[in-house]
């Protein structure tokens, strides 16, 4: 058992180490040569590691599938869906990543990151919006040994960023509760944390936008209904 364990990191993290990933004629030639050195040795960890780099690309090319369609970026998109993360202030405004569900004739990625300047009001983790936003693929530098912000989009499920032009609050129903309980409670724990903490300071400007933030940023900054990945062709009903 560990043996094949060690052999499915290793799997996966022989593909990751790749300049490209495979294609299908290469990952059928792992696995078939896995199957042959497994059934004369034995062994379950030629298995193991064809596994582990199989699964791997499969999820790699997933996630560089949900990227936002060059041809959408820069133009103004009116989509409707959930947030569903914390909202985090920033210095104008607030941050925070939204789930598309409803975009007319339009290829979304599954989850996108927007930031609205001077808000009108703060949404709700797991509230409903029709928004109109421009969006653009995550961009960003990649220095010697600082930090990838393309490569931890990719990683987070993000698939494009951009800012809020107007908005239009759908709610949030009890169906939005049970559907995402750790999202909403997370919600309440940084709604009070920050209530406290600005009675403390003596109502001290910033003080609750910065403890809202630190309970946003703790865990995962998002969280889906369920853990199966949608289809990246999301469209309107007819």
């Amino acid at each position: 058992m560990p043996g094949s364990a060690l052999g499915f990191v290793a799997g996966t993290c022989v593909l990751l180490l790749l300049p490209q990933l495979p294609s299908a004629a290469v990952l059928t030639g792992i696995a078939v040569t896995a199957v042959v050195v497994a059934l004369r040795t034995g062994s379950l960890v030629p298995l193991a590691f064809a596994a582990g780099a199989i699964l791997c690309r499969v999820e790699a090319g997933a996630r560089l599938a949900d990227q936002l369609d060059p041809g959408l970026e820069g133009r103004t998109l009116t989509i409707a869906g959930r947030v569903v993360s914390v909202p985090q202030s920033l210095a104008h405004g607030l941050r925070f990543r939204f789930e598309p569900a409803c975009a007319l004739n339009l290829r979304l990625p599954r989850t996108i990151e927007l930031t609205w300047y001077e808000p009108d009001w703060r949404p709700l983790p797991g509230e409903r919006l029709a928004l109109e936003v421009k969006l653009r693929r995550p961009r960003g530098f990649a220095n010697p040994g600082g930090s990838d912000y393309v490569a931890r989009m990719l990683r987070e499920g993000i698939g494009a960023t951009g800012y809020v032009r107007s908005a239009k609050s759908d709610g949030r129903t009890g169906l939005d509760l049970l559907t995402h309980p750790v999202l909403t409670a997370r919600g309440e724990v940084a709604r009070v944390v920050a209530d406290v903490a600005w009675k403390n300071s003596g109502g001290r400007a910033g003080t609750a936008e910065s403890y809202t933030n630190a309970v946003s940023y703790a865990g995962p900054s998002f969280s889906s209904g369920n853990s199966c990945r949608r289809s990246t062709n999301q469209t309107c009903p007819s």
